[in-house]
């Protein structure tokens, strides 16, 4: 059996499909749990849905708790205080400052294991704009490159929200937005 290459890399990115990976494309019907298939408002015939084992999703809070360790460490390894707020604390995750100051910033931390980030289009308006927010780029659970990091104001990403049709309050930021705040670190200075 001939081995196929597989369609992403280390670290989540796609490849450029080649004409032998279309071929094996299936119709999305055949594809699609009967819940997603409801979502989705694509209609499934049902002797496929009868079929159709559903598979259980895996959890995301072990990659948001994943993340928030590593902002964290990240953060003491570079000389400043950082603190992790209690669990479902809206609209933050970390505490963040310098030692020499006497407050603390909030900072929000977003993490995935592959591009792009899901975010809530509030934390882009009003009081929030000026929240910093750390996103974090864990990769795959066996994955052999460093986590990443990118830093950055909500006001200087808010442009760059992709909103799938008929998402109002949702929507997905992807890497290339991200990428010249990689590292900047500098963003959680005053």
């Amino acid at each position: 059996m001939k081995m196929r290459k597989p369609l992403t890399d280390e670290d989540g990115e796609v490849r450029e499909l080649l004409l032998e990976d279309i071929k094996r494309f299936r119709p999305i019907a055949e594809g699609l749990s009967p819940p997603l298939a409801a979502k989705l408002g694509v209609e499934v015939p049902s002797t496929n849905a009868e079929k159709m084992p559903t598979r259980k999703r895996k959890s995301g809070i072990p990659t948001g708790n994943a993340g928030e360790y590593f902002a964290m460490g990240e953060l003491l390894r570079r000389g400043f205080d950082a603190q992790l707020a209690d669990r479902n604390t809206k609209t933050y995750d970390l505490l963040v400052g310098r030692p020499e100051e006497a407050t603390l910033s909030k900072v929000q931390v977003k993490t995935v294991r592959a591009q792009p980030w899901y975010v809530n289009t509030v934390d882009f308006e009003g009081e929030l704009l000026d929240r910093v927010t750390i996103y974090v780029l864990v990769g795959p659970e066996h994955g052999r490159k460093p986590v990443r990091f990118f830093i950055a104001k909500n006001r200087d990403l808010a442009g760059s929200i992709h909103h799938p049709a008929g998402w109002k309050k949702h929507g997905f930021m992807n890497i290339k937005a991200l990428e010249r705040h990689e590292n900047r670190w500098d963003a959680l200075l005053p």
